[in-house]
Parts: structure tokens; C-alpha cells; sequence
């Protein structure tokens, strides 16, 4: 059995790594287990193996970083080794030029993600990730300090290893869901969160936005699926009148240092209805 992945390869807007387990102990038993809206995969790095198993995500930059680390591991590691924690270096990494080769793209992804303060689909410059000191409680710290955050890139090892035999896909979430849809399949959707359940800070969070039209017609398809679905979110009065049919599990996160928020998780009829046969056998 594979070593369970303790770290998140990218810091990322509304990555579920840390409540990834919770999650994953919803998923009812599946033949092929997708992802249409991929991002950072938090959950798909921390479940076991499916006989098969899809990532998507619209923005070729993460895609690349993902696809780049499967391929070529030693190499993109390695340059990041010896990346140094600098401002010069968030400056540079800022700037995605078409001319650059695919390791230097995903190194520079990978600087915005950890070297950044907003991550590294931010629609807006919030600025490098500089610390002037370490709090401590009990003589301990409450925190590592974001260079050494950096730094840990062994872990990208284990990372990789885990998407050896993923397929990786590049389009629209919902072409992906039609394309894989059985009914032995399982989409854990996570689409970017409504803009008006989100914080100030998360306004401009990712590259490819959803506007309700967009939202409606994700749920349409969802609800025609032979497959099972779980699909994350914020509670909201547009997700209770598409989703308040559906079965939902509520947990309180940490969002943004010491606040939290009500995450949502919606099951599918045919997700909870083989969750239910598989506690009858």
C-alpha cells in the first residue's frame, strides 16, 4: 500500500487538503473516480487508487505543473532545490512568457503558489509572503515560517509517484463529466465557490470564474448523470434551491488564519443510494 500523502504539493484557493479525509469518507464505492475541477487534486492525492482516475482543470498552468512533475520529476525538483526564498524571485515568477519551456513554467507556478500570499491563480498581485518573526505558544511555534515551507520539495517525490497512471485532462468541467460518465463513475466536484459566499480576499481568486447561469448548468448535467457525484461548497440560496433535494454533511473549517467557515459536501441520490447497499452487504 502507497505511503498516504502528509503535505499539499501546491498552496491553493479552496484546496480541501486538510479536510480531505472527511470528505473522502463519503465516497461511495467506484469503478472511475474524477475530478472535474482539479486544482491543487487535495483529495485525489490523499484517496487510494481507483481502477481509474481523470484530473481536469481549465488553467493550463496547473496543468502543466501536475503534468511536468509526473514526466519529469528529477528535473523539476531539483530547480526548485535551489530556487531561493526571494523577492526577485516571486517578481520573476510572475511573468509567464509563451517562450518559456514547460519545467521553467511549472517552477515558476510553483513559487506563486508557496511564495505568494494569494496563491497562484490570484487574478491580482497581493504581494510576496515576507515574515518578520515567529509566534510561539508554550515556547513552541504556532507555525513554520513560509521559507522552510518552501524548501520541503522531497515531498514532491511521493507526489508524483501517486499520479503515475492518472489521466490528465485540460478543458471544460462539464465535456469532462459527460465524456466519463457510467454508472460505476464518481465526480467529486469542487467548482469555484459562488462570489458572494466568499471573503474579500477570495474576490479574485482564480483564473476561471463561475457565474450562477454557470452554476445552473453544472447542476443540470449533475442531475442527469448515470454516475454518482459529491460536489463542495458554501451553503448558499442558490445551491439550496439546485441542490435541496440532495443528502449534505456540514463541517466548520479554518479559512484564512483564525476564521471558518461552513463548508458543504452534497451527495447525489445514486451516490448515497450505493453508499446505503454497500452497508447492506
Amino acid at each position: 500500500m502507497e505511503q498516504k500523502i502528509t503535505r499539499p504539493a501546491l498552496r491553493y484557493v479552496g484546496s480541501k487538503f486538510r479536510i480531505s479525509d472527511w470528505i473522502i469518507k463519503h465516497f461511495p464505492s467506484h469503478d472511475c473516480y474524477v475530478e472535474p475541477y482539479g486544482g491543487a487534486a487535495a483529495v485525489l492525492l490523499r484517496k487510494n487508487r481507483s481502477l481509474l482516475e481523470v484530473y481536469n482543470d481549465m488553467d493550463e498552468e496547473v496543468v502543466n505543473f501536475f503534468r511536468v512533475l509526473r514526466e519529469k520529476p528529477v528535473e523539476l525538483i531539483e530547480a526548485l532545490r535551489w530556487t531561493p526564498y526571494a523577492l526577485r524571485e516571486w517578481e520573476c515568477a510572475q511573468k509567464v512568457e509563451p517562450e518559456l519551456d514547460v519545467v521553467e513554467r511549472a517552477r515558476r507556478f510553483y513559487i506563486r503558489s508557496w511564495m505568494g500570499i494569494a496563491g497562484p491563480t490570484a487574478q491580482c498581485n497581493t504581494g510576496w509572503r515576507r515574515q518578520k518573526m515567529i509566534s510561539k505558544v508554550n515556547g513552541r511555534p504556532k507555525m513554520v515560517a513560509a521559507a522552510r515551507l518552501f524548501m520541503n520539495v522531497d515531498s514532491l517525490y511521493q507526489v508524483a509517484e501517486r499520479w503515475r497512471g492518472v489521466q490528465i485532462e485540460c478543458g471544460e468541467a462539464i465535456e469532462v463529466i459527460e465524456r466519463y460518465d457510467t454508472p460505476n463513475t464518481l465526480f467529486y466536484v469542487d467548482p469555484p465557490y459562488l462570489a458572494e459566499t466568499r471573503g474579500k480576499r477570495s474576490k479574485a481568486a482564480y483564473r476561471y470564474e463561475m457565474d450562477e447561469d454557470q452554476h445552473r448548468e453544472l447542476a443540470m448535467v449533475l442531475r442527469e448523470i448515470k454516475g454518482m457525484a459529491l460536489i463542495s461548497g458554501y451553503p448558499s440560496a442558490l445551491y439550496d434551491e439546485l441542490y435541496g433535494d440532495w443528502v449534505y454533511r456540514d463541517k466548520w473549517v479554518r479559512v484564512n488564519g483564525a476564521g471558518s467557515a461552513l463548508e458543504r459536501l452534497w451527495l447525489s441520490p445514486a451516490a448515497v443510494e450505493k453508499q446505503v447497499q454497500r452497508l447492506l452487504i
